[in-house]
């Protein structure tokens, strides 16, 4: 599963092809969770890129990850008249209810980049990308598994329970490292909002490593949590102690050649592929097409480690 995983992926088209031509000079106003996460800020500076080819000006709303500002850009939407309106990175629909009733009140549709492939889409959305989590997690697991040799250790997970269904492939990392060792394998869950990751993270990571020295693999669900937490990572001088996380971001993959190798892989859909997911179903939207089905619309994934890291760019 892993050597598979560290290849090209293939690429399959989620619906019809359509014409995207009457989707030259409108507007679209994009929000990140948090434009602090480079993930997260990379994706909406990407649909900025696709936007222009097509003569779409994507408005790029900048988020410090306060609910306040994602309810200010569906604001900016509405009274600019916007064609559509765009969440990125799990931000979830219920906490803008009353902005995106207003929006759809406007014929504004909102479309959601939202979790795993196997969640539902919510009924105030028309539509929205998914992310190829729980498969993620399972070749996070399954590498941390061949690095340790298939010799028992203990994990620790961290994830964001924040974040739009961050259930699922939490859920999903712990049970496949059971399925493996069985129920009595210990992974430990930690969450940590995403307001807090550069300054609660290392910590955290301290504290668990300090409580349990049978850890040596730390499950990230969300990559912008590690540059918190790499040195809590070396100072526990830990032999076979390695991250493996989501995300794919540059900063991070460049860690796995770094002199101190805590970063074992980061597995991800890139920030362009996510973008084009994301602005395949803008612009079918937006031009009046049907949303393609949320389990169809995703960006391929592709481990990045040790074998390939070389290849990232």
């Amino acid at each position: 599963a892993v050597t598979t995983a560290e290849g090209i992926p293939p690429f399959t088209a989620p619906g019809p092809s359509f014409d995207a031509s009457p989707a030259n000079g409108k507007t679209v106003v994009a929000v990140p969770l948090s434009s602090q996460i480079p993930y997260c800020a990379g994706i909406v500076q990407d649909m900025v890129t696709i936007g222009k080819q097509l003569g779409v000006t994507v408005t790029n709303y900048t988020s410090s990850g306060q609910p306040s500002d994602w309810e200010a850009a569906a604001t900016l939407a509405y009274s600019e008249d916007a064609s559509a309106f765009t969440t990125i990175c799990g931000i979830d629909p219920s906490n803008l209810e009353p902005q995106i009733a207003k929006l759809n009140t406007a014929t504004i549709p909102t479309v959601a980049l939202l979790g795993d492939v196997s969640l539902s889409v919510p009924s105030n959305v028309a539509g929205g990308a998914s992310i190829q989590l729980n498969l993620a997690a399972d070749l996070l697991a399954d590498l941390a598994v061949v690095n340790n040799a298939g010799k028992p250790f203990d994990a620790l997970v961290l994830t964001d329970y924040e974040i739009y269904g961050a259930h699922s492939p939490t859920n999903e990392a712990v049970a496949h490292f059971k399925s493996i060792y069985g129920s009595s394998f210990n992974a430990q869950v930690m969450s940590v909002p995403q307001a807090d990751w550069s300054s609660a993270v290392g910590g955290t990571v301290s504290t668990e490593l300090t409580r349990d020295p049978k850890i040596t693999a730390i499950i990230v669900l969300y990559d912008g949590m590690v540059p918190g937490m790499v040195s809590a990572v070396e100072n526990a001088h830990r032999t076979g102690l390695k991250i493996y996380t989501y995300g794919a971001s540059g900063g991070v993959v460049d860690l796995i050649n770094s002199t101190h190798g805590m970063v074992a892989a980061d597995i991800g859909a890139s920030t362009e592929w996510t973008a084009y997911s994301q602005m395949d179903q803008v612009l079918r939207v937006m031009t009046g097409k049907p949303a393609t089905p949320y389990k169809d619309e995703y960006p391929p994934l592709r481990l990045w480690d040790t074998t390939n890291y070389s290849d990232f760019n």
